[in-house]
């Protein structure tokens, strides 16, 4: 992101583009690798409904996760070692291992839940190869030990964070139920969870039960694991070493693996954490869809033909329908609750005030802010609340009357801080505080802004429980 922030300035438009041109490189590479791996027409296949996908489109823009980039390391690291096996030079064979060891690890670094794609890869390998994972022990020895050392040591900021996340703490893990997590993927395969969170305003259990109308993805996914799973045990049956080689055995396990252990993951109840799939959800579909498409020539019949090309395009008119509906619900609404637009014109108003803070006591402010300002004092005390007591003190806070405390706006409140100060700050004398709503395009209060007349002193003793020093009446 420096080199197109300082191409094109800290701009909301340079952060979209560049993002999304990332999103567009990382569709490239799964274009090469998959061509590479499988055949040109799944490569093309897979590459349209990954194209259309309303994720991609979406969070390909908005790097939520981070998406974009989790989605570029794996685009890359796969290419890369895929030539780190199909190159004849071995200067290459272990640039390329080495290169696709450093991608792979990068992904780790950028998001602790990377490390089950890689796990998955690696066990589609195990179980769907076994011959293969006894060739590279022998002939690729060097290519695997420096692709080893290059994803471990890229990750190394991350193994904590890597190895804690299946032991995660109750709190954190209590964050979705099993039924929870297998809503949001369904809702991600569907194409509609963009849709859900933006017109919920970031309520996401308000967003799991809207009657939204779906695409086709999740139900060809259902039907491709069948499909491609019986054409492997077909193959199995008539030529066993054929078979062997099939890479579409490594692309089946995979992709079960992800989903079932992004499923088991402790609090992944969010639409990233899911696209952990993209692409080999797309890709095992395209492969199904070749399976059947041969079918239809080795039994000449042509009407086969017709329904695949037929419901091939199904499944990308109804992800483009949604993505449409989407682009709309934004253009009508200009965000809401969590997403709301009023954001900006807070920024731009706190940039132009000398000397002013701002303090987020909820989820949703701090990087906004961060990245609409350029010298604003900002405090996300959200996080340095339980540091304070985790140090055995209350958080304390010395403010002036350019001190801006935010809170959102029931029922968009994440951290339980909202209503709590709002009520604190409405027992005050009027001439003390001023509470000011911010409001998105259909009238509605977001969130709040409260700020104190007069220097003061904060502090949150939990609970709920505020207190101030400096103010008459507090």
């Amino acid at each position: 992101m420096i080199p197109a922030f300082w191409i094109g300035g800290a701009s909301v438009a340079t952060l979209r583009i560049a993002t999304f041109s990332m999103a567009c490189l990382a569709l490239l590479l799964t274009l090469l690798w998959s061509r590479k791996l499988f055949s040109l027409r799944v490569a093309l296949i897979g590459g349209a409904l990954v194209a259309t996908d309303p994720s991609f489109l979406l969070f390909g823009r908005f790097e939520w996760g981070p998406f974009t980039t989790n989605f570029l390391c794996r685009g890359a690291g796969l290419l890369l070692l895929i030539w780190a096996w199909q190159s004849s030079s071995s200067a290459r064979r272990r640039v390329a291992a080495l290169s696709g060891g450093l991608a792979l690890g990068l992904g780790i670094y950028s998001r602790a839940d990377f490390a089950l794609i890689v796990g998955a890869c690696g066990l589609g390998i195990l179980l769907g190869h076994p011959s293969l994972t006894r060739e590279i022990l022998r002939d690729r020895k060097t290519e695997l030990v420096l692709a080893g050392c290059a994803l471990l040591i890229a990750s190394l900021p991350m193994w904590s964070s890597a190895l804690s996340l299946l032991a995660v703490s109750s709190s954190i893990a209590d964050r979705g139920y099993l039924t929870d997590r297998l809503v949001v993927l369904w809702n991600v395969l569907d194409g509609t969870q963009f849709l859900r969170v933006i017109r919920s305003g970031g309520l996401f259990d308000q967003a799991r039960s809207l009657d939204l109308q779906g695409g086709l993805l999740g139900i060809a996914l259902i039907g491709s694991f069948f499909i491609v799973g019986l054409d492997l045990v077909r193959g199995i049956r008539q030529a066993p070493e054929l078979a062997s080689r099939d890479p579409r055995r490594w692309l089946w396990i995979t992709t079960f693996a992800i989903l079932l252990g992004t499923l088991a993951l402790p609090g992944a109840v969010r639409a990233h954490h899911h696209l952990n799939a993209l692409p080999f959800v797309q890709l095992l579909v395209a492969c199904a869809f070749e399976v059947v498409w041969r079918h239809s020539q080795r039994t000449r019949r042509g009407w086969i033909r017709i329904v695949v090309i037929l419901a091939l395009g199904a499944v990308i008119t109804t992800q483009l329908l949604i993505v449409v509906e989407t682009e709309k619900t934004i253009s009508e609404t200009g965000g809401l609750g969590r997403w709301s637009p009023a954001i900006a014109t807070l920024a731009e108003e706190l940039e132009a005030t000398p000397g002013a803070e701002a303090i987020s006591l909820d989820w949703g402010f701090h990087e906004p802010l961060l990245f609409l300002t350029q010298d604003l004092a900002v405090q996300e005390a959200i996080w340095s609340i339980p540091q304070a007591f985790a140090a055995g003190h209350p958080w304390i806070h010395e403010g002036d009357p350019q001190t801006h405390y935010l809170v959102h706006a029931p029922p968009y409140d994440a951290f339980g801080l909202s209503a709590p100060m709002l009520e604190f700050a409405k027992q005050l004398p009027p001439d003390q505080v001023v509470i000011r709503p911010w409001l998105n395009h259909s009238g509605q209060v977001d969130f709040y802004s409260i700020r104190f007349v007069q220097p003061h002193r904060f502090r949150y003793l939990g609970s709920g429980r505020f207190r101030m020093d400096g103010l008459p009446g507090s």
